[in-house]
Parts: structure tokens; sequence; C-alpha cells
């Protein structure tokens, strides 16, 4: 849950503050009465890298950010990004929807919908060389599928279903068109392959069941998903 996450809150669960910092989106009808309205808050940082998304609507409140990219985490050099640094961005988060957009909650109150977990390796030979091993490592489930707010970058492969999936994709080619957004990295690594195992939903996970060893039991079991599905 190192590289995307996704927190679920009931509407029981958080408040929204009477001087608070959240947009709106009117919908209609086609008699032209109100038929919905979303609220939303999106937190860009001054350097633009550290960010995160709230969406609310009758269904309660759904946060969106990356770990490593709020926290600036070199993974190229500094590896996977550690639970202490996990924890310091969700209370860095916390704090931003309390005190600046105006939202009162406890992220120990809100239900894990997504996460993400990946491991890099560095091939001695561009992407696109190695993408023809990689599909023969496929298994008969293999498919092409995607949801539309993720992020595309040409020859990935995807492997399983819509709700649990492992990608692989050219990581150096993803950082060189956003490089505005990875500006924090010291370097663009040559011929880097992001292994990558997506949680989309119903993943069951409690965010106060979250301490050291669940975080890194989490990883290793995404580390095996991977395995499984491709090696």
């Amino acid at each position: 849950m190192n590289d995307k996450l996704e927190l679920q809150f009931k509407p029981d669960n958080y408040k929204i503050k009477p001087n608070n910092n959240l947009e709106y989106d009117k919908t209609y009808d086609k008699d032209d009465n109100l038929k919905r309205i979303k609220e939303y808050y999106n937190y860009l940082s001054e350097d633009g890298n550290e960010s995160f998304n709230l969406d609310i609507d009758s269904r309660g409140l759904l946060l969106k950010c990356n770990p490593n990219k709020f926290s600036k985490h070199n993974f190229v050099t500094g590896g996977f990004l550690d639970y202490s640094k996990f924890k310091q961005v969700t209370e860095n988060i916390e704090q931003i929807i309390n005190d600046v957009a105006g939202v009162e909650l406890t992220f120990n109150k809100a239900s894990i919908s997504r996460y993400d977990n990946s491991f890099d390796i560095q091939a001695s030979n561009e992407y696109t060389k190695c993408k023809h091993a990689l599909k023969q490592l496929c298994d008969v489930n293999t498919g092409m599928h995607r949801n539309a707010n993720d992020f595309m970058i040409k020859d990935t492969l995807y492997y399983g279903n819509k709700s649990d999936k492992v990608v692989v994709y050219d990581k150096t080619t993803e950082i060189k068109k956003e490089k505005d957004y990875y500006s924090y990295l010291s370097e663009v690594p040559k011929n880097l392959i992001r292994f990558e195992r997506r949680r989309l939903k119903n993943t069951n996970i409690l965010f106060s069941s979250i301490n050291e060893q669940t975080y890194h039991s989490i990883r290793i079991d995404s580390i095996n998903e991977i395995k499984k599905r491709l090696f």
C-alpha cells in the first residue's frame, strides 16, 4: 500500500465543519431539479509533489493518495517505503484534512478500499525488448483489464481481473512522462520495470488494523501474488 491508497469513510465517520474549504459539484435532472451535490477537495503542496484528493457524496468520503509521492520518497535508491514513513504520511494527510480542508475525521474509522504494492527490477535491456518474454509468463486468465482513471503506459501488461490484478509496465517511461511530478528524484533510472499488485475493491481491511507487522504482511502477500501469477 505504498504506491496508491484509498480509504473509505461511512457518512457517520466524519463531520464537515461549517468553515470548510470543500468545493461543490451540482447535477440537475432534465426538469432542472437538483439531483445530486458532490463535495470534493484537492490538495497540492506548493512544490507540486504532495497531493491527495477527497470525494464526498451520499455513500461517504473517499480519500485517494500515494504515500510514496506524498513523502517524496526516492524509491529508486531508498527501496520500499518503511512503516515509520508510511505512518508519518498518513498522520500528515489526516491533519491537513482536519485543519485545512475542514473535515473532522480519524483514519482509524476508515476501511481500505484500494491499495497497491510494487517492486522494481532494473533490466539490462529496455522494456520493449523484455515485453515478449514477460508475455510468455502470462497465465490463462491474463487480460487487458484497466480502470478508466488508471495512468496508462504503452505496452503495459495486465494479469488478473478488475478487482485484483498484477500490472507490469515501463517505469522509466512513466517517470519521463511525469517528470514534473517526479522532480524529487535525483535522476531517471534506465530500464526500470515495475511489477505492481493492485487490490481495487473489497479488501476487507480496516485502517485501524494496520501496524508495522500487518503493513509488511500485506506487502509480502502482494509480492507472493505477483510471483504466483508471473513466475
